[in-house]
């Protein structure tokens, strides 16, 4: 008999043993510190999407090789280096200089302002190292590696280039969100803004999806020049770490910059067979949004003032993800992908404050630089969620400070900066407060 009570005593501690390691185990693998904190997950993740997400994090702040496709030409070793710093991943880079690139070109018509130059009307310096400026080069930053063989210089923006643009990297929090949000979203926006206010109105501007070879909404870059996330992240492996890929298969070996012999020695190209890429932009689309500020009454009065003067239009304070959410496995070979569904990014609000239109901002911003077929004074309405994070503003980081930002408004935003600038010094400093809680 006691025997048998012994039996069922084991048994007895055996399964709670075996139900609270389970409990433990799903609460490791479905909860990390970081969930719903700015350079963590998103919030209602599976325990499998979080593993991935962890997984897939290391690729971020990895620094590249040569050996490994960097290069020949490159702006940075890691998308850490533009878009991080100390103890956030995801977020403004450490300074203006070393986390941002230049393109240049040259204006090839007569009498064109920047702000309506198309890219008809200027040329992109191909044959001079264009479109955009690398600062460095394999040969330059591992001399070791290359010590016997011929040399890659990196090239000086070119005397001729009468247009220039720097571009400061911008962060990425909540950017999968913004890639869940459907076109038909956007379209309506457009529809809605021409009956409102045609003088404020924003454009879509379809782009080619070079994986699926449909036109799609721009939505990505400061011009919208991509129409997902993957395309943006595959578009600036090449631009930032000089990494090519089947999707952005441009070679930057052009216009004899390269050496025939140094070619020979590195890693044909594309660089990358899908695997860096999907990776970077499965971590990137599950990056938590910037969470808001609890209200108070200043800031309450600025939302009120906000909307009255008419930023509301271009930057709309919440939109609405599709209900339902494919994204691409970071462990499915390309072109193979398989897909996974979020829910975590389904029907989900979005308080980006963007409309993610294109917008002529008048000839202070304008940077002459068309991208595919937007105008030299088109941006894209840039989400304003995290404000309070950011050290730099515009597209360059040319203001040090909101007001200087709001100052430099033209174009379409003209009326509603005029009307900004005429408040009562207490009606700004609720404004800012608002601006400043996001």
């Amino acid at each position: 008999m006691d025997k048998q009570r012994d039996t069922i005593k084991l048994f007895v501690l055996v399964g709670t043993g075996l139900l609270i390691s389970c409990i433990v185990f799903n609460w490791v693998f479905s909860y990390s510190p970081d969930v719903g904190k700015l350079g963590g997950p998103i919030d209602g993740l599976t325990p499998e999407q979080l593993r991935k997400f962890d997984a897939a994090r290391p690729m971020f702040v990895h620094r590249f090789e040569p050996d490994e496709g960097l290069g020949p030409f490159f702006n940075g070793q890691s998308c850490y280096e533009c878009h991080g710093s100390p103890g956030s991943l995801g977020g403004q880079g450490n300074d203006l200089e070393t986390t941002s690139f230049v393109r240049f070109g040259a204006l090839q018509a007569d009498g064109v302002e920047k702000a309506a130059i198309r890219d008809r009307d200027m040329t992109h310096l191909k044959d001079q190292g264009g479109p955009q400026f690398y600062k460095k080069s394999v040969t330059t930053e591992f001399q070791s590696k290359y010590s016997d063989g011929p040399r890659a210089e990196t090239w000086t923006i070119p005397e001729n280039a009468d247009l220039t643009s720097k571009l400061i990297a911008p962060p990425l929090f909540g950017v999968g969100l913004l890639n869940a949000i459907s076109d038909a979203t956007l379209e309506h926006i457009e529809e809605q803004q021409i009956e409102l206010n045609p003088y404020m109105r924003g454009r879509v501007e379809d782009q080619i999806d070079s994986l699926t070879h449909k036109l799609k909404c721009g939505r990505f870059g400061w011009k919208s020049q991509q129409p997902n996330l993957m395309l943006m992240t595959a578009e600036m492996m090449h631009r930032g770490l000089g990494i090519t890929s089947f999707v952005d298969p441009e070679t930057i070996f052009e216009s004899g910059r390269t050496p025939e012999k140094l070619r020979r020695v590195l890693p044909p190209e594309p660089n990358d067979a899908g695997n860096i890429m999907v990776k970077l932009t499965y971590f990137q689309t599950l990056l938590a949004p910037p969470a808001k500020l609890a209200p108070n009454e200043k800031t309450q009065r600025g939302e009120i003032l906000f909307d009255k003067l008419q930023c509301s239009f271009c930057h709309i304070p919440e939109l609405t993800t599709s209900s339902k959410v494919l994204v691409v496995d970071p462990d499915s070979p390309f072109p193979k992908f398989r897909h996974m569904e979020i829910t975590a990014l389904e029907d989900k609000p979005v308080h980006a404050y963007t409309d993610l239109l294109l917008h002529n901002m008048g000839k202070e911003l304008a940077d002459g630089l068309p991208e595919k077929h937007t105008t030299g004074g088109e941006w894209r309405t840039a989400p304003l969620w995290g404000l309070r994070f950011r050290k730099y503003f515009l597209h360059d980081g040319r203001a040090a400070n909101l007001q200087e930002a709001i100052n430099a408004h033209g174009g379409q935003a003209e009326v509603a900066k005029k009307s900004f600038l005429a408040l009562p010094p207490s009606e700004k400093e609720d404004l800012l407060a608002f601006l400043n809680s996001l």
